[in-house]
């Protein structure tokens, strides 16, 4: 019998265990975490470092891996942003749903900017009714500045400083 803690004993241990959790073996297959335990095992792991950060690599398994490697196509190779994790993510952190949303506690630039985004760019005033001119903009009509698209007005940027002015 090979001393603990020995190469020998360390080779038994592993020729024991090959393929002992591989698959349905497992005893964790077919289960999925709760969403208490991901939260819970993300915030335990939150500052830790990487096991492998700062592991250098010799000249030799440089060699290896490269010799290994060579030939392969990159998983990744022509596929665009959309077919990514960025479609199925962005859907549901959007609005309400992302953690730094504000509701209407929201800043000025941070409201103009979503009205923009709901609403698009307005493309002409709605008091002079002009067309022409080269920049529109988004006019609060209450100053209290919700999100409600009844509150705004489209506006040239002539009409928005008389608005302005009158309140």
């Amino acid at each position: 019998m090979a001393k603990r803690g020995s190469e020998e004993w360390k080779n038994n241990i592993r020729v024991k265990r090959i393929g002992q959790f591989i698959g349905d073996k497992n005893p964790f297959w077919g289960k999925k975490h709760s969403e208490h335990s991901i939260i819970k095992n993300r915030k335990a792991h939150i500052g830790k470092r990487a096991w492998n950060k700062g592991l250098v690599m010799s000249d030799e398994t440089r060699k290896r891996l490269s010799e290994a490697l060579k030939g392969r196509k990159a998983w990744n190779k022509g596929l665009t942003k959309k077919d990514f994790r960025v479609e199925k993510y962005s859907s549901q952190i959007r609005n309400e749903k992302h953690y730094l949303w504000k509701g209407d506690n929201v800043g000025y630039k941070g409201l103009h900017g979503w009205i923009n985004k709901k609403i698009g760019n307005p493309k002409k005033s709605d008091i002079c009714g002009t067309v022409e001119e080269k920049i529109y903009e988004w006019h609060n009509i209450d100053k209290k500045y919700r999100r409600d698209f009844k509150d705004w007005k489209r506006v040239c940027r002539k009409c928005h400083r008389k608005e302005d002015k009158k309140l």
